[in-house]
Order: structure tokens, then C-alpha cells, then sequence
């Protein structure tokens, strides 16, 4: 069964045509705007009288704005009953939820929205891994696909994985902060991707920076 976030994005961007997270949103009839209002909010998603608004702070980096608009995108996508019962989705410099699993499901969305399936897989070494862990298969038949794949990615490592860039010199290649890509790869294994990096998600990426909070205040 597809995974249910890479779906739900797959098929917004299929219905409007573009994975221009702003765009999606004026397709959708949501009331979308920049602020310079707010100190220390990155962006915010609410439903009033049944009225979708999207407000994204425009003293955030072009970066900051991209990724904060994909999420509270996702935010509408995933969560708008939610939204309609009350809650306000708010992302800020204080925001820290790892554990929340709304926040990380929006996360997921933006990332699935912004980095396309190669962005990750080719530069990671993907395709070099997949032929490594096909050989390792086929010496240890016996073997379960855990100890397989613990054996690929321990040959993988030594034999060139100095000769691929890191997962944050991916990122940058993608103009993406280093948290997107570690959603994506998220993403990526859910969709059965055998990959030769796994890192560590969390759920608060779209922290404002200080220096964001700091201009906005001397406004």
C-alpha cells in the first residue's frame, strides 16, 4: 500500500499541475500572504469561519520561506479537520515538538513536495549501494535481510563511500536545509528504498533563526 503521505502529496502535485507549494496553495482556495508582523513566527496555519489563511514571515531567508510554505501546505493537506475544530499550526523560533506526530507528518509532506526521489538517491550512492547489498545477497543466502543489509552498508562505507557526498553537502546541491533532506530519506524508506544512510529525524527543522527574530524586532 503506497505510504500515505508520499501519496497525498503526489496527488496534489498531479491536480495542480506543479509542486510550487504557493501555487498549490491559491489552487486550494486558501487565503495566502507574507507578513513582516510577527517577531518570532516562521509561518502559521488556521482555519477562521471556515476560511483557510497561510501567513509566512518575508524576513525569512528565500530557503526559510520555501520550506515554511511547503509545511503549512502540508498542514492543510493532512490536518485541516483539526484546524476546523480550533487548533492554530503555528512554526517559531521557540517551536520544539520532536515527538509530535502532526508536526512530523507536515515535515514529511514538505519534504516530499520539494526534494524530487533522484535529489537524494543519486548523489547518496544509491545505485552503487543496491549493487553491493544484490552481492552480499547472493553470498548469504541463508542470512535475514537485516544482517544483509548491515553487511551492504559496512562494505558500501568502506569501499566508496568517501566517494559521495555527505547528506548536508546534499542539501546544499538542493538548496534544502539538512533537516528536508533527512525527511526525505524518511520518506524514501518508506516507500521500501534500501538506502546506505538512515540519519536521525526530528520534528522541529523549521526552528526561526535568531537572526530572522532579531530583524523582525528592529522593524
Amino acid at each position: 500500500m503506497a505510504d500515505y503521505v508520499t501519496e497525498t502529496i503526489a496527488r496534489a502535485v498531479r491536480t495542480c499541475g506543479t509542486n510550487d507549494p504557493a501555487e498549490i496553495i491559491r489552487s486550494r482556495g486558501i487565503q495566502f500572504a507574507y507578513t513582516e508582523r510577527f517577531v518570532k513566527t516562521l509561518g502559521f496555519y488556521v482555519v477562521s469561519n471556515n476560511i483557510r489563511y497561510i501567513r509566512i514571515n518575508s524576513l525569512a531567508s528565500e530557503r526559510e520561506i520555501r520550506e515554511a510554505t511547503a509545511h503549512e501546505l502540508s498542514h492543510d493537506l493532512f490536518d485541516l479537520a483539526a484546524a476546523r475544530s480550533g487548533m492554530c499550526f503555528r512554526d517559531s523560533f521557540s517551536y520544539s515538538s520532536s515527538a509530535d506526530r502532526l508536526e512530523i507528518r507536515a515535515n514529511r509532506g514538505s519534504a516530499e513536495l520539494l526534494l524530487p526521489d533522484e535529489a537524494i538517491l543519486e548523489p547518496s550512492g544509491y545505485y552503487k549501494y543496491r549493487e553491493i547489498l544484490e552481492r552480499v545477497r547472493a553470498r548469504m543466502p541463508l542470512s535475514d535481510e537485516r544482517l544483509a543489509a548491515e553487511e551492504a552498508s559496512a562494505e558500501f562505507g568502506e569501499t566508496c563511500g568517501r566517494d559521495f557526498p555527505s547528506l548536508s553537502e546534499i542539501a546544499e546541491m538542493n538548496d534544502a536545509s539538512l533537516f528536508l533532506a533527512e525527511y526525505k530519506v524518511r520518506n524514501l524508506i518508506a516507500k521500501g528504498y534500501d538506502l546506505p544512510l538512515r540519519p536521525e529525524v526530528r520534528a522541529d527543522y523549521l526552528k526561526l533563526r535568531g537572526r530572522i527574530a532579531s530583524a523582525a524586532a528592529a522593524v
